[in-house]
This record gives structure tokens, C-alpha cells and sequence, in this order.
């Protein structure tokens, strides 16, 4: 892979894909209605090796903006695969990922242009992240137990702090669902873990929150701009029950394995631990007694099961290394 950093200015637009035509469709249209052909904007679409329409759809847009280029994986890789090979392409220096299952908030491209002009000193910089049920489906058949609680919890990338304006310290840490790495400043620490990146085979994530506290140990700056806002579609597919439990269940494992590579205090690592045990104890008390008066609520039930896959790898850790 090249590690040439000397980019041009300007930004590069990176949507890794897979599958889901429906959901990028009105991704890129929010895109292209803020750059069109705008000079020094590309927009970089990296395929996961997608098996539906997806490349007819892209390739039919590309001919249609000048600015758009599509690189078509031919087997699946892990994501963090992907965003590497968007750093490899990007022609210029400053890097934005997007999801392709968000939608840039009104103003975007106007206030990163603004950001951008006044300071190249911050190496990673990124906003807001709400999710909001896609416009696919129809919400009449959204469940009342999908509540506000779990459409913020770990499994919708739900990212907002309430300050225009915030320098992160660890372990605060953006989501590529909506970051941008400034390449230059960055240099080789651009690149993520491979360690780190969901594919069909390795169920873990946090390839972007891996980048983020790497890049604070460094002393380099991370910040959050609230007018740097995206929305983040939810799919019918992913209103339900199994996917909430099983997004904790990844989220839980992901975050014992950072905060194991970044936290070197075995202390510290152990109240972690026993934090998660008592708020166990403190929700399943709460679980029983709605059960009790016949009630359900999936948003404790949840975080519970983070809470518990995040013990389980911690232990396995402290087994394997102590």
C-alpha cells in the first residue's frame, strides 16, 4: 500500500458499500446535491464485492458526475480493509467517511469547507450521528418497543455531545459513519487496525474508535463539530430484537478488546469489570420485576448482554496474557 501523504487539496468523499442500493441511494443523492462536479471533490464508492444491483446503479452515476470513482472489490474483505484502500485512493488530503447508510444534514459541505479553511492542525474531526427509521420503511410497522433508549444505544453508531465545539480525550472517540482524517497531518497513522473491522467471518468492530484513541495517545487532535451533522437510516432489517442483542453482544466484545490494548493498569481494567457486574445485578433486578408486571423492556435486556460479552472477553484476556 502507498504511503505518499503529499495529497492535493481538497476532499475526498469515501462511501464503503455492500448490498444495499436503497440506502446509499439517498446517501449519495444528499452527497451530490451539496459538491455536483464541484472542483477539488471526488466521491470515492469502495464495493464490497456487492452481488445486487448495486454496481449498475453506481456505474450509471459515474457517468453522469465526472467527479465520482468506483472501485469494485472482487470477494468480500473486513471494513477496516476497505477504509485502508480508500486512504490508498483518495487524491486529496483531507479524507471523509460516510456510511452508506447516512445523510448529510443541509449545511455539511458549506461548513466543512469552513472548518478546513481555518485550521489544519486538527488530524481528526467529525459530528453528530442521529439515527432516524430509513424513509424505506413505513412507521406504522415500527414496534412501540423500539424505543428513543434503543435507537441511542451501541447498536445505531448514535454519536451527539450538546458542545458546538469539543477537544475529545480518551476514550471519547468518533465513528466513521461520520469522520474525516486529515491525511497529511496524519501520515501513516491513518491507517486502520486490521485488527479491528467487521467481514463475514470476524464478528468485531470499532476499527474507527481504535484510530481515534490512537491518534489521542499521540497528542494529536481529535475534535467534534456539532454543525457537522449526518442522519443515520435504520432499515426494517434492523428493527428487531435478534439485531439489537447481537450488535451489543459484538459492541460488548469489541470494547473489552480496546480498552485491553490501550489500558495497561490491571487495576483499572479490573474495576472496568466489576462496574459491568454491578450494573448486571442492577438491571437483571429491574428485568425481574417487569417481567413480574408483565412488561418488556429490550433496552436493559441489551445492555446487559453487552455488559456480559464484555466480562466474558475480559476474562479470556486476563487468562490468555496473566
Amino acid at each position: 500500500m502507498k504511503n505518499n501523504f503529499y495529497k492535493n487539496n481538497g476532499v475526498t468523499i469515501a462511501v464503503c458499500t455492500y448490498n444495499r442500493k436503497d440506502l446509499l441511494h439517498f446517501c449519495l443523492k444528499s452527497i451530490l446535491n451539496q459538491i455536483k462536479n464541484k472542483n477539488n471533490f471526488e466521491l470515492l464508492i469502495i464495493d464490497d464485492h456487492s452481488t445486487g444491483n448495486t454496481k449498475k446503479y453506481i456505474t450509471k452515476l459515474s457517468k453522469k458526475y465526472k467527479n465520482i470513482r468506483y472501485f469494485f472489490y472482487d470477494k468480500n474483505v473486513p471494513v477496516s480493509t476497505l477504509r485502508n484502500k480508500a486512504i490508498a485512493l483518495s487524491k486529496y488530503n483531507f479524507l471523509l467517511y460516510l456510511d452508506d447508510d447516512v445523510i448529510l444534514s443541509k449545511n455539511y459541505i458549506k461548513s466543512l469547507l469552513q472548518i478546513i479553511k481555518k485550521t489544519n492542525k486538527i488530524a481528526i474531526f467529525g459530528g453528530p450521528i442521529v439515527p432516524m427509521i430509513s424513509k424505506n420503511v413505513n412507521k406504522n410497522n415500527v414496534p412501540t418497543w423500539f424505543t428513543n433508549n434503543i435507537k441511542r444505544g451501541c447498536a445505531y453508531a448514535y454519536l451527539y455531545w450538546k458542545e458546538e465545539v469539543k477537544d475529545l480525550v480518551f476514550p471519547e472517540s468518533l465513528h466513521t459513519a461520520n469522520c474525516i482524517l486529515n491525511l497529511r497531518l496524519l501520515g501513516s497513522n491513518a491507517y486502520f487496525d486490521k485488527q479491528f473491522g467487521e467481514s463475514d467471518k470476524r464478528k468485531i468492530v470499532g476499527e474507527d474508535v481504535e484510530l481515534c484513541w490512537r491518534a489521542i495517545k499521540n497528542n494529536l487532535l481529535v475534535k467534534y463539530f456539532k454543525r457537522l451533522e449526518v442522519l443515520h437510516q435504520i432499515p426494517s432489517s434492523k428493527i428487531s430484537k435478534k439485531y439489537i442483542f447481537k450488535k451489543n453482544i459484538i459492541w460488548g466484545k469489541t470494547e473489552a478488546k480496546l480498552h485491553h490494548m490501550f489500558i495497561q493498569n490491571r487495576i483499572i481494567l479490573m474495576n472496568n469489570i466489576k462496574d459491568k457486574l454491578i450494573n448486571i445485578l442492577f438491571t437483571t433486578k429491574i428485568l425481574v420485576f417487569n417481567f413480574l408486571q408483565a412488561k418488556s423492556n429490550y433496552y436493559l435486556l441489551s445492555k446487559s448482554l453487552y455488559n456480559l460479552s464484555y466480562i466474558f472477553t475480559s476474562i479470556k484476556i486476563f487468562l490468555s496474557r496473566y
